[in-house]
């Protein structure tokens, strides 16, 4: 397990699986099954687009949550301009 903290306190965000290098691979070959699959392969443009915009949807609407857990991670300072309405 890999412990994320705060930089600023050094309290605990979360625990993440480290993965080595065997991990990497299976998640690989999973991810190559996963795209030649035919409920993705054989999917149209427009449905893989909508998928993407759903992914947008869900980033904005979760961007104030994702962003503050970047700031407690990498250390920069809460007052930054609010980029997500951009």
């Amino acid at each position: 397990m890999f412990l994320l903290s705060v930089v600023r306190d050094e309290s605990e965000i979360c625990s993440v699986y480290a993965a080595g290098a065997d991990d990497v691979d299976i998640a690989v070959k999973a991810a190559r099954k996963a795209f030649k699959d035919p409920s993705w392969r054989d999917m149209s443009t427009t449905d893989r687009g909508n998928m993407m915009i759903k992914l947008s949807d869900l980033v904005q609407k979760h961007a104030e949550t994702l962003a503050t857990i970047e700031t407690w991670d990498n250390g920069t300072i809460d007052s930054l301009p609010n980029l997500a309405s951009n």
